[in-house]
């Protein structure tokens, strides 16, 4: 027997007890206590003892460690009146009363100045005192202020009540520390309620009134004197102060659900409804307009289309905080369609009000084109990235024009184009170029890279330039003329003379000489230089002539080209080309994302809007986007491009784009030689892996935090204010009061969770001495690695988890290596699904079916109406809802479906069972430890035991899964009850279902294994304290698409107390 039990059976015993209590009753009384004392003392039981005798022989002969704990109830026995009989001279019972305490309470001798030379009687009376000195410290709990803002006041001095030394010692047998944590908690709450002002008040209300139920179920089943003199007092008050609390605050609950597209409306995206047996899932846009929780929401969806099945009617979506939520619906197409009607009801409650709510809608889904030829799409490629010519190029009209109107003039004017790689520039030029060409008569273009004509060495590089350049110009003098080349020997000089024969033999002729990738030529033709300063006066002149002109394109290097020779290109005109400005050019980003497919695909608003929000207009990640979309499209055969297809097409994009797609931004820009580029470089991936670790702790990307994990001593503190700087200059970043942005967020999201590795792996291999800073990065979680997990998700309670969602739950933990672990958890969830529990439900009535007579259908529309189906965990409960869905997929009648109360009805009041009922099926969803399910059917067959057996009923247990001890404990419970029934078990969980069994193959070593479930039961003891691991301590993966069994990990579940709450993934509903 432990202590707290020995405790228990004492009050039980005691706890009628009064001063009017006849002698009989304390004669039994003392009895009971004798027995209870020996036991706990550890002594042969002796019924011929007296109760003091007993005490007598367990201060010689009992267990010495519960000597304190049985002095102690000793104490609490003296404070009922007559309870210790009236002594008889020379009884000596004093004598042996004092023997066992005085040993054991030096603690109490102490408080309360007993000198153990006081005579005997002197001692016993202040070590009586002990019990009222507690009793007047316990009182603070029952006359607790009526008020909240009182007790939020009175908290301190509360807790410092019952945190007296003497009292908790007093009270140890009773496990005082757990009620004084339990009224720590409720008083924390207390104080949180009453400074909420937000919607967070009604998820407080809801877990104080949850903790209060849990206390008073504490109490009821742990009653002792001070449960019942004290505790139950506290509890009631606070009880009445909450429920007061609830009615002044009642505007704070108040909440309603509204759809986000009106009560009557059509669904933007269309779908394929011309496709039979296709399975859609849509999803709703509703939302809580607040502040309050909308409770127990509820779903009911139905259609007059008789070419469509709903294949889940009701759906139980719980709690639903206030914002937007989406109520998922899924259906199947069994002959094509134009369109569905579907009419939903939606049904909730609001705390403190008695009326439930309704809301109705009716949303329609029309269908997709049946036309489209997707055989060709397939073979379409209308997002290349190469140099976009024709109808490929989109926009930048302005641009253009103003580009033309340079070139057109009677003395042609020269112009540069500056901007970021793989901005258009080139795409720019080339309109230009077409332009020209299909425009203007008389105009040539010559239209050459850089790389046509760079050497190694600068004079090599002008030659070949001027060779160019002199080709393409003499084609254009008269046949009769005989153009003899003149050697370059590095200046463009010679080709003055050309110009001017042009000009005098052919006066109407012009051209437009561009060259791109100008700034990649070599540094000594911009370098101050004899050959620089040549070759800069040979442009000038050339472009001067005004039959000829210029149009130099370059990236961010441009800028060091004019900086150094500027001067002598006063003349030429600077373009800028930059990311599309939805300001004045949206339409043109619009064109450029629908391209020339738009009569085939259609692009949703909130699409394309979702494609520039994480480009932020750049057309070279936009179409690299749109590519990736287009080929899902085509390959899903879905021509309707929503908000949902583009994150999704995002998501498999990201891990795919390799250090080429970024590399400009952190190469790019760097004026020096070949060693320089390489060592500004380096510093710059320094400098971006130092802010992706910022990120990926969710810190503020401040020069301070990104200095801190930049972990190199390669890079000196005072360089990264300069990079840092330079990255905002060049555009790659911007700074907002010190906190430091990446400007595209597709390079940002690539660079967190993919290009980090590979900017360690290709950069700073050998840098990172400190293993655990290894071990941190390789840690971390991508993006792509949840995206993966969510698509095998259903939705849970309605909500369809997304990235953000399950990193905030990962981030409660700050460490890599310890997300990891719990990440791993969630990979090996078991996540039963409507559509896993509705075929659950037809494989169990497969086997079920054995066992039951033989029907012939006659009819599709006939139902089974021989068996009865019911539940025993309750009406509102898991039960009830999958009793539904087995009548539903196995074409049983649903008058079948009995609550088992309505059973235990029919039995009470006809000692009988329908004659045309031959069985009984009890449906359950999970068996965890067996424990419930078992006393549910013991309770079943205490009341109807007897008349089952009479009229031979069968009955069956059938559950979607279980564990092996409990499918094993319900067996053994059932062969007990009635030797004819049987448990049938869709789903025997095996070890990878347990997160800490021995053997499971979750983890991939012993270490790992241990790391894991220290750090569940560390998480967890916030959580639930007396069950860190789960009911039991199962420690199980599973869930459910309407809840979370109390077996799993409870931090999937569960948020826990106090003021720092845990914030659970697949919150729990609490019935």
């Amino acid at each position: 027997m432990d202590t707290l039990q020995a405790a228990l059976d004492i009050e039980t015993a005691v706890n009628n007890l009064s001063e009017k209590s006849s002698d009989e009753d304390l004669k039994l009384a003392r009895l009971s206590v004798r027995s209870t004392l020996q036991h706990y003392a550890g002594v042969d039981e002796d019924k011929s003892l007296t109760l003091i005798d007993s005490i007598q022989l367990i201060s010689e002969a009992g267990i010495k460690k519960n000597r304190r704990n049985i002095s102690i109830l000793i104490l609490r026995l003296n404070s009922i009146p007559n309870f210790f009989p009236k002594q008889v001279i020379g009884s000596g019972a004093d004598a042996k009363i004092i023997n066992i305490l005085e040993p054991v309470l030096g603690d109490f001798y102490k408080r309360f100045d007993i000198d153990k030379k006081f005579q005997t009687f002197e001692k016993l009376d202040k070590l009586y005192e002990v019990h009222d000195f507690c009793c007047e410290k316990l009182k603070c709990l029952s006359i607790v202020p009526a008020k909240i803002e009182s007790i939020s006041a009175e908290k301190q001095m509360i807790l410092k009540s019952l945190g007296d030394k003497t009292l908790n010692s007093y009270l140890s047998p009773y496990e005082f520390q757990n009620l004084r944590g339990s009224v720590e908690a409720i008083l924390t709450q207390i104080v949180e309620l009453s400074r909420s002002i937000d919607s967070t008040f009604t998820r407080r209300l809801k877990e104080l009134s949850d903790l209060l139920e849990d206390e008073v179920r504490y109490c009821n089943e742990k009653s002792s004197f001070i449960t019942k003199n004290y505790y139950q007092i506290f509890l009631e008050k606070i009880q009445t102060v909450i429920e007061s609390e609830a009615v002044r605050s009642k505007e704070r609950f108040k909440c309603e659900i509204k759809s986000r597209n009106g009560t009557k409306f059509e669904l933007e995206k269309k779908y394929p409804l011309h496709r039979e047996n296709e399975e859609i899932r849509i999803f709703i846009p509703l939302r809580n307009t607040g502040p309050g929780i909308a409770e127990k929401v509820v779903s009911y969806i139905s259609t007059n289309n008789e070419n469509v099945l709903i294949n889940t009617e009701d759906i139980e979506l719980g709690s639903i905080q206030s914002g937007d939520f989406v109520l998922p619906v899924s259906f199947t197409i069994c002959s094509s369609t134009a369109d569905v009607t579907l009419d939903i009801v939606l049904s909730w409650e609001v705390i403190g009000d008695t009326k439930e709510k309704i809301l109705s809608l009716s949303a329609t889904i029309n269908s997709q084109s049946a036309n489209i030829n997707w055989n060709s799409l397939k073979h379409t490629n209308p997002y290349s990235l190469d140099i976009a010519t024709g109808v490929d190029f989109y926009g930048r009209k302005d641009k253009i024009d103003r580009l033309l109107s340079r070139f057109t003039q009677n003395k042609m004017q020269s112009s540069y184009i500056t901007g970021q790689r793989r901005v258009g520039k080139s795409s720019l030029a080339k309109a230009v170029e077409d332009s020209v060409i299909n425009t203007l008569s008389d105009y040539y273009v010559l239209n050459i890279e850089c790389g046509d004509f760079k050497y190694p060495d600068a004079v090599s590089t002008v030659n070949a330039l001027g060779e160019n350049i002199e080709f393409f110009l003499s084609q254009y003098l008269p046949q009769d003329v005989n153009w003899s080349s003149t050697p370059m020997n590095g200046s463009l000089a010679p080709l003055s003379r050309l110009i001017m024969m042009l000009q005098k033999l052919e006066p109407k002729k012009r051209f437009l000489i561009i060259i791109d990738e100008f700034d990649e030529i070599n540094q000594e033709l911009y370098r101050y230089s004899e050959i620089a300063e040549t070759f800069f006066l040979n442009i000038r002149s050339l472009s001067g002539k005004g039959n000829m002109s210029f149009c130099l394109i370059g990236a961010e290097r441009m800028s060091f080209v004019m900086a150094s020779q500027g001067e002598k290109l006063n003349k030429f005109s600077r373009e800028s080309l930059d990311i599309f400005k939805q300001d004045d050019e949206w339409q043109d980003y619009e064109d450029l994302v629908k391209s020339n497919i738009k009569d085939t695909i259609i692009w949703h608003d909130n699409a394309i809007r979702a494609i520039y929000n994480i480009t932020n207009g750049h057309p070279y990640f936009t179409k690299q986007i749109c590519s990736k979309v287009f080929d899902n499209a085509v390959q899903s055969r879905d021509s309707e491009i929503s908000l949902e297809e583009v994150e999704k097409s995002v998501g498999t994009l990201i891990p795919e784009l390799d250090v080429n797609a970024f590399q400009h931004f952190w190469r790019d820009g760097i004026q020096g030689d070949l060693d320089e580029v390489e060592i500004i470089t380096l510093k710059r991936c320094r400098i971006l892996v130092g802010y992706a670790r910022v990120k990926r702790l969710s810190l503020d990307t401040t020069v301070e935090n990104i200095k801190s994990h930049i972990h190199s001593n390669q890079i000196s503190e005072a360089d990264v204010l300069p990079i840092l700087m330079d990255f905002c200059r060049r555009g790659i970043m911007y700074d907002t009061g010190n906190h430091y942005s990446i400007v595209i967020p597709i390079f940002e999201r690539w660079l967190v969770n993919q290009g980090f590795n590979l900017l360690i792996a290709d950069q700073l291999g050998d840098e990172l001495a400190e293993k655990k800073q290894k071990e941190e990065d390789k840690a971390y979680i991508s993006d792509v690695e949840i995206d993966e997990l969510l698509e095998r998700w259903p939705s849970y309670r309605g909500m369809q988890f997304g990235i953000h969602e399950v990193r905030q739950w990962l981030s409660q933990v700050p460490s890599h290596i310890h997300q990891r672990l719990l990440f791993n958890l969630l990979r090996n969830i078991r996540f039963f699904g409507e559509h896993d529990i509705r075929q659950n439900l037809t494989s169990l009535h497969e086997r079920v079916r054995k066992k039951l007579p033989i029907i012939v259908q006659r009819s599709k529309a006939q139902r089974r109406k021989d068996i009865w189906i019911t539940y025993v965990d309750g009406a509102g409960k898991s039960g009830s809802q999958f009793a539904s869905y087995y009548a539903e997929e196995n074409l049983i009648s649903t008058t079948c479906v009995k609550e088992i109360s309505e059973i235990n009805s029919i039995v009470e009041k006809t000692q009988s069972i329908p004659s045309d009922i031959s069985t009984i099926i009890i449906i359950d969803d999970f068996i965890g430890s067996g424990n419930t399910l078992s006393d549910g059917l013991t309770s079943f067959y205490d009341r109807n035991g007897a008349v089952l057996r009479d009229k031979n009923i069968t009955v069956l247990v059938a559950v979607v899964c279980a564990t092996p001890n409990g499918e094993e404990q319900v067996r053994s419970s059932l062969s007990k009850l009635d030797e004819n029934s049987d448990l049938i078990v869709c789903e025997t969980l095996d070890s990878k279902h347990f997160a800490f069994k021995d053997g499971n193959s979750i983890w991939s070593n012993m270490d790992e294994f241990h790391a894991a479930k220290e750090l569940c039961q560390r998480l967890g003891i916030n959580v639930d304290k007396s069950r860190p691991l789960g009911y039991e301590e199962q420690g199980l993966l599973i869930v459910f698409s309407r809840n979370c069994p109390n077996n799993t990990l409870p931090i999937l579940h569960s948020s826990g107390r106090g003021e720092e709450r845990w914030k659970p993934l697949f919150e729990r509903i609490k019935h």
